[in-house]
């Protein structure tokens, strides 16, 4: 017998456990700042309208590689390098003041996850507010990105079957 399965859900799967792992490793992350670092304020409660929109990035990023993995086979093989390049433009172990003001600014102010690094450090690092701009844009995006990857996941699945 026929099981309809809805392949939609698959990478739903990945991005909740990814999420899950970012859960578990935030929750110690901030209990360490709390105890161990300057403590937390109100601007802390900010993360909860940074993540949303990055797991919609990922959500929509899923959607895009799993269709784009069923035709070119090597997807999978470029990810590790995809995603090295995504940390290092993201600032995640850089401050952004090196790059602003300079020819790279203009390109890599582009990546949303810049923005949800940025917003991260100032709200629960240092305690400041959230460049309201940088947030709109990272809502924007995810949105943006995370209904593509939908869009060209549901455009392409009915022909999963001849590839597979």
């Amino acid at each position: 017998k026929k099981v309809v399965f809805p392949l939609e859900v698959l990478p739903v799967a990945i991005v909740g456990a990814a999420a899950f792992n970012a859960a578990v490793s935030l929750t110690l992350a901030i209990t360490g700042i709390a105890f161990l670092g300057r403590g937390l304020d109100a601007h802390a409660l900010l993360l909860l309208a940074i993540l949303p929109p990055v797991a919609l990035i990922g959500l929509g990023c899923a959607w895009f590689l799993a269709a784009l993995g069923v035709f070119v086979r090597d997807v999978a093989n470029a990810m590790p390098f995809i995603v090295q390049v995504l940390v290092y433009t993201s600032f995640v172990f850089f401050p952004l003041s090196l790059v602003q003001g300079t020819v790279w600014w203009t390109v890599l102010r582009w990546n949303p996850l810049l923005h949800a690094v940025d917003g991260a450090r100032h709200a629960v690092l240092w305690q400041l507010p959230v460049n309201a701009h940088g947030l709109i844009y990272l809502w924007l995006s995810g949105l943006v990105v995370c209904f593509a990857g939908y869009f060209f996941f549901s455009k392409t699945r009915p022909a999963f079957a001849d590839v597979l």
